[in-house]
């Protein structure tokens, strides 16, 4: 293991071993090498072809732990737990990151004492090919109401230990979800650059098909476990300081969205998603 490095990249596996090498490789080319790279094998299938890719493609700086499957969330959490640097960056086995990604987004850290969270264009390929573009100020608010940023973001990792850790009940995905809008309530500030450092693969069958079937669920579990905010009155949601500089139309939008998921029966509101679903296919 490399002593003290700067960032500690957590690499998650799960039956995608198949993209592993892709996946460090892009580690290993990365121009700042202060790096050292945990990856957390789930109950994969074949535990000895990790052990060989990690030894071929990152060498010493990588770590395998070997566990049966307890999920991602939870996966992550002791990927963490064994990390050294103080800067923590995500990576899913099946996605890669451009040779720059780690250079530029500490930079950010450097030139600017504000961000907390450094996060970038994402660019999609596999089953799709489009690029994501967060927005540049991602606010609570609008954090609320949808995923704003990629797991796949730059963070310090202080803001791991003061969230404690991602929710390890969160199965079906969006647990970088939770993440964020926990980190943002807490006041910690993102910043986002306007560049395409990370790829993500879209495939057939892949967690994040999973977690858009799963999405009513997963809204409905968000929204009980921020309930201070979501299940606020209108005048109340005016006045919440947070909010202080969202236009009042898209407050109501937001309240009268809540009631739809506060008294529509659950069962009713998953029948629209998938509706909603074959729509958008």
């Amino acid at each position: 293991m490399h002593n003290s490095p700067i960032v500690s990249i957590i690499i998650p596996v799960y039956k995608q071993e198949r993209y592993l090498y892709q996946c460090l490789e892009s580690v290993s080319d990365q121009t700042f090498q202060d790096w050292e790279c945990i990856i957390v094998d789930d109950g994969s299938d074949n535990p000895d072809l990790i052990d060989d890719i990690s030894s071929s493609s990152v060498g010493d700086r990588g770590v395998v732990i070997h566990q049966n499957n307890r999920g991602l969330s939870t996966a992550r959490n002791i990927g963490i737990a064994k990390t050294s640097g103080d800067f923590l960056l995500c990576l899913d086995a099946d996605d890669y990151l451009h040779p720059e990604f780690l250079a530029k987004t500490l930079a950010v850290f450097r030139n600017n004492e504000q961000p907390d969270v450094v996060c970038c264009w994402t660019k999609h390929f596999g089953a799709r090919q489009d690029l994501f573009i967060p927005s540049p100020n991602i606010h609570l608010f609008w954090l609320l109401q949808r995923n704003l940023l990629p797991v796949t973001a730059l963070f310090r990792k202080r803001i791991w230990k003061a969230l404690g850790g991602f929710d390890e009940k969160m199965r079906m995905g969006y647990e970088d979800w939770d993440f964020w809008i926990r980190a943002s309530k807490s006041g910690y500030q993102f910043s986002c650059i306007p560049e395409a450092l990370f790829y993500y693969r879209i495939s057939s069958g892949s967690m994040v098909q999973t977690a858009t079937r799963c999405r009513a669920d997963t809204i409905h579990y968000i929204r009980h476990k921020h309930a201070e905010i979501f299940f606020m009155s209108l005048s109340e949601q005016f006045k919440f300081p947070r909010f202080r500089d969202i236009p009042r139309k898209a407050i109501i939008r937001f309240w009268v969205t809540g009631l739809f998921f506060h008294y529509f029966p659950h069962p009713l509101r998953k029948g629209l998603f998938a509706i909603y679903r074959k729509l958008v296919d």
